[in-house]
């Protein structure tokens, strides 16, 4: 299962270095495009919701950061999500066609 970013435009996001862990880690990466903010919409939902994800957990190192990443982000895939007409996105990709709102 290939995982998948979208982000804005900062340096942070265009930088060789993200794009190198992007591509080491198997992550698709599309950036928003700029001046549309609907796209940036989505970008900006899952930085909140990872954000706050995060909040409730605890770790020491790099080590124990990447074991928390991995069950957020699992947790993240199989929650049901409003643009997915609540399916999850470990469901819609198991579905032929996953048509979504909006």
């Amino acid at each position: 299962m290939k995982s998948g970013v979208i982000s804005e435009n900062g340096k942070q996001f265009v930088s060789e270095a993200f794009q190198r862990l992007c591509r080491g880690k198997g992550i698709v990466h599309v950036r928003i495009t700029r001046h549309r903010p609907a796209t940036n919409g989505i970008a900006e939902r899952f930085m909140r919701r990872l954000k706050e994800m995060l909040a409730e957990r605890e770790w020491k190192d790099v080590e124990e950061l990447t074991i928390v990443l991995e069950e957020v982000i699992s947790a993240y895939n199989d929650a049901t999500h409003q643009g997915l007409d609540g399916l999850s996105p470990n469901e819609c990709e198991r579905m032929p066609m996953c048509v979504t709102s909006g």
